[in-house]
């Protein structure tokens, strides 16, 4: 079986680079190209680490300086919660796809 280190999971949480497919599809649905915002998550990750300043700390104008329709509502991305709900899609990791799934393969293998 597993054993889960819900200590090191909880800090987990707070890596920013765990939110960067977060802010992949913030700039998705903001209009870019996945491809475009693929390559300025990139640059965004890579500008956090040369400052050596984590991305939940960016300010608005931070972000703006990357893409200007950025707005407040950026700053959800990073919440554990907020990120989690936002996964919905069939393999994704958020609480109801996974619980479909345990549904699925609990009836499978029953």
């Amino acid at each position: 079986g597993i054993t889960v280190n819900g200590e090191r999971c909880a800090q987990a949480v707070h890596d920013c680079y765990l939110y960067a497919t977060d802010l992949l599809d913030y700039f998705v649905v903001k209009g870019l190209p996945f491809a475009d915002a693929h390559a300025l998550v990139g640059k965004i990750v890579l500008e956090s680490q040369r400052r050596g300043k984590d991305l939940r700390f960016f300010s608005l104008a931070d972000f703006k300086a990357f893409y200007a329709k950025a707005d407040k509502t950026i700053f959800t991305l990073f919440q554990p919660e907020r990120s989690i709900a936002r996964k919905t899609g069939i393999g994704a990791t958020g609480k109801a796809a996974v619980k479909k799934r345990l549904v699925y393969w609990k009836k499978k293998i029953a």
